[in-house]
């Protein structure tokens, strides 16, 4: 049943503003609630994406290291009694990557060791662990300029292998015992740790080098460095993030804290154990995370201290390489998510209770304005006819008279339409926009023409369905014509498989030539893609000659006073008719005449072939090959197209013997080049038979 106007307005309006309004009030706080708890865990989330991310680069670096570091001992960097050039590379990996503490190579038939690491406020220093033979190693300490004048610096201690060897240490142990990369716990090897004292996480894999000896390589990575990173991420207000190892006897230890004195006490250089962190937030929060985690991602509540947290761990990815096994917490107070929950929530009552007054103002102005519906409709038909036929779904209407305009105006929309698939848009705009009924008629104008068709397509067609033939033409019809559409051109008409088209009118543009390249050129690019694709599907390949030239034409309405075209006719169409066709004797896919060429050569890539007299043509041209657009194309196309102009300027100057070194360099590169391979023929029977008197190097085309 059909409601009028007025009462219908009043009444959905008011009814559906004052029942939204009054629910609006009520959902928003619940939603809200709901909302910051998924905004939270997105938060949390995106940030422990950016602290794996960290930890990744660490697991990459010892990775990379221990690949390079291994090909380093195979190709003779370590010598048995100079090793400054791996000190050297040593040095620069050190500088490199400031998360680096240390490297250290141990050799496992006897204990050699060299280490290089950096000393707080002292630099890099370099130390050599060596072997006595008699139970006893010496360590000396070397500066890295030192070192890499294969000096070994001073005696720094001297002791017993229990003492000394770095074979008893964890590190070294672990990763023999493995066979393959390994990440140390982190407190243990600090303890065990006697040539170095930096609290690190350590990464260690044995090596094979020269002579199949074996080694192990260390790397440290500065925890501090970790903490330094965590500093810097932002977790809400008042929330933090932290990074928790599983060690191999079931502990757990926080290794990396926004505030490193709360993981390493100062003075000290070891972990301290979670019962005695002095951020009680990470006991509670650590409390109840489960011991098996399988790397996903848990919104957990806790309270410390009468406060409620939210919480979230996380364990990182398996990157390429051998991952710590670490996982990433971070806890964030309750306060800071609904404090912002409640405040949205207290908005949108007031924001509910303003819009029922506005509602209840604006529903009884609109109700009493029958005008407003008939304006909006009115603007409809106006859109109507400036072309803008795009569909919009419309909501069945209860009113009768907005309900019959509105299928009108559809019913309008979709016959114009049809209508603009058979006449160039921009045409049929400027006829409306004029008021004025079309008329027969046309007008000089530049403009530029183009026209392009398919090679063998009549072999083509006998060999497919008819109906299959049409579907396929029309994909390419279809390609090619959005490319001419794109660039502002107009789609004249399809004649077969051809296409003509033209740039310049019905809308003025002053880059007709260009466009028009640019069209060229996206086509066969878009062409060769699709031929790729039809081969797949066992549909024959089509391959496209076009021919573009630019001068004065007529365009206008042409034909009878009943019925007519808009295209253009005259010489400079039927110039860009006879290039197309020249494309099969020159085997080439895109030919432009010397007016499109200068229009455009700014912005082209384009080479001059030959200077040819087209049939049906008295006055000759000289035609280039468009190659592509400029920044586009490789430069050994643009040195191409340079040399074939510079052959050719001597074939025009009767200079047979420099034309032919040109055109022979040219094949020598492109054996395949049809034009370079033509323009050879000629200068070897020019050369041994001159041609006539008054020869202007036109080259007559008797076909078309």
């Amino acid at each position: 049943m059909k409601h009028s106007l007025r009462v219908t307005l009043l009444t959905v309006l008011l009814g559906l503003t004052i029942l939204t309004a009054s629910l609006l009030g009520i959902v928003a706080y619940l939603d809200a609630r709901d909302t910051a708890t998924d905004l939270t865990r997105q938060i949390l989330h995106e940030t422990s994406k950016r602290i794996e991310h960290r930890v990744d680069d660490l697991v990459r670096i010892a990775r990379r290291q221990v690949l390079l570091n291994e090909r380093l001992l195979q190709e003779g960097f370590l010598e048995e009694d100079s090793p400054a050039r791996l000190i050297e590379y040593w040095e620069q990996v050190l500088n490199e990557y400031h998360s680096l503490n240390a490297l250290y190579l141990t050799r496992a038939s006897d204990g050699t060791s060299i280490v290089i690491a950096k000393v707080p406020e002292v630099g890099m220093r370099v130390e050599f662990l060596q072997p006595q033979g008699n139970g006893r190693f010496t360590v000396y300490l070397a500066t890295v300029e030192e070192a890499k004048r294969g000096q070994k610096g001073v005696l720094l201690r001297e002791g017993t292998a229990k003492e000394i060897d770095p074979r008893l240490e964890s590190w070294y142990r672990d990763a023999r015992k493995a066979q393959t990369a390994v990440w140390v716990d982190t407190d243990r090897n600090i303890d065990d740790k006697r040539t170095r004292s930096m609290a690190s996480a350590t990464h260690a894999c044995p090596l094979r080098g020269p002579k199949n000896r074996e080694y192990v390589l260390g790397l440290d990575f500065y925890l501090f460095s970790l903490c330094d990173y965590l500093r810097g991420i932002q977790v809400g207000d008042n929330g933090l993030a932290f990074i928790v190892e599983r060690q191999s006897d079931g502990r757990r230890r926080v290794i990396a804290h926004p505030r490193a004195d709360v993981v390493i006490p100062p003075g000290h250089n070891r972990l301290v154990p979670i019962e005695e962190l002095s951020d009680s937030r990470l006991r509670a929060f650590l409390a109840r995370v489960p011991d098996e985690m399988h790397g996903s991602e848990e919104l957990r509540q806790f309270e410390d201290d009468g406060i409620r947290y939210f919480g979230v761990y996380h364990s990182p990815r398996n990157p390429d390489g051998t991952p710590p096994d670490w996982f990433i917490g971070m806890i964030l107070p309750e306060k800071d998510v609904l404090a912002r929950a409640e405040r949205n929530g207290r908005r949108s009552f007031l924001i509910a209770g303003l819009v029922v007054l506005i509602a209840i103002a604006l529903s009884l102005f609109v109700a009493r304005q029958v005008s407003r519906p008939v304006e909006q409709m009115a603007r409809d038909v106006a859109a109507i006819g400036r072309l803008n036929l795009d569909a919009h779904p419309h909501p069945q209407s209860i009113i009768l008279e907005v309900d019959q305009l509105q299928r009108a105006l559809e019913d309008m929309k979709t016959s114009l339409r049809s209508f603009r698939k058979y006449v160039p848009a921009d045409l049929v705009a400027l006829l409306m926009a004029s008021g004025q009924e079309a008329a027969l008629g046309g007008e000089r104008r530049p403009l530029t023409i183009y026209f392009s068709d398919i090679a063998n397509f009549t072999t083509i067609s006998e060999s497919m369905d008819p109906e299959q033939l049409v579907d396929h033409l029309g994909e390419y019809l279809h390609v090619l014509s959005d490319q001419i559409l794109a660039t502002g051109g107009t789609v004249d008409k399809y004649i077969g498989d051809a296409i003509m088209a033209f740039w310049g009118e019905p809308v003025a543009l002053p880059d007709h030539a260009l466009a028009a390249c640019t069209a060229a050129v996206r086509n066969q690019e878009l062409l060769l893609e699709l031929r790729e694709r039809w081969a797949r599907e066992g549909k024959p390949p089509f391959h496209a000659r076009i021919g573009i030239n630019t001068g004065e034409a007529v365009v206008g309405n042409i034909g009878s006073a009943k019925r007519f075209n808009y295209t253009v006719i005259g010489d400079a169409v039927n110039l860009a008719s006879r290039l197309e066709g020249l494309n099969k004797y020159y085997a080439t896919q895109i030919l432009i005449s010397q007016a499109t060429y200068e229009e455009a050569k700014a912005a082209i890539v384009a080479r001059p072939l030959d200077k040819v007299s087209v049939k049906g043509k008295n006055t000759a041209v000289l035609v280039y090959e468009l190659l592509g657009l400029k920044g586009e194309t490789p430069p050994e196309q643009e040195e191409m197209a340079e040399k074939f102009a510079q052959a050719l300027h001597a074939y025009l100057r009767q200079e047979w013997t420099a034309a032919l070194c040109g055109f022979e360099a040219l094949l020598e590169r492109r054996p395949e080049d049809a034009p370079a391979r033509e323009m050879k023929r000629r200068c070897e029977a020019y050369r041994e038979r001159a041609p006539g008197v008054g020869w202007d190097g036109v080259h007559h085309m008797e076909n078309k």
